[in-house]
């Protein structure tokens, strides 16, 4: 998981997430993922609550993909929860989303969204729309270390 690109993934649905990995891996970028199934659970790894993880293997994102619809702590909720914070609120947050409600969009960015995009539903596409964010999150930007 030690990779420059380190993206924290946000989405319950495991059918999603081996699709965005999948996608990953057909990519031209070296990128790592870290999974999590929820709000909450991603806000445990950010904080390192169970303290599992030794500062040297607790890696900080430089990129957050979140979906907006899940159980518990819903991508809103995170994102307003991330960018009320001093220590977080400088990564980007990505939202894939299979919405195309205006009013989710709108609200996605007034919560603090760098971006939205909606979930492809084929391979190929989901391989272009990676490659679009990080070329332009990793190849043209720069980052906060």
């Amino acid at each position: 998981m030690k990779s420059e690109n380190f993206v924290l993934v946000v989405d319950d649905s495991e059918h999603d997430y081996e699709a965005l990995r999948r996608a990953c891996d057909k990519s031209s970028f070296d990128i790592g993922l870290k999974h999590c199934s929820g709000g909450l659970q991603a806000l445990d790894y950010l904080y390192n609550e169970d303290q599992s993880l030794s500062p040297q293997e607790h890696i900080l994102p430089s990129l957050i993909l979140l979906d907006l619809s899940m159980p518990g702590m819903g991508g809103f909720a995170f994102l307003e929860t991330i960018k009320d914070d001093k220590d977080f609120k400088h990564i980007p947050i990505i939202v894939l989303s299979v919405s195309e409600n205006p009013d989710d969009v709108k609200q996605s960015y007034e919560h603090g969204a760098s971006g939205y995009f909606i979930k492809p539903l084929d391979i190929n596409d989901t391989v272009i729309m990676v490659n679009s964010i990080m070329g332009y999150w990793f190849s043209f930007c720069r980052l906060p270390s």
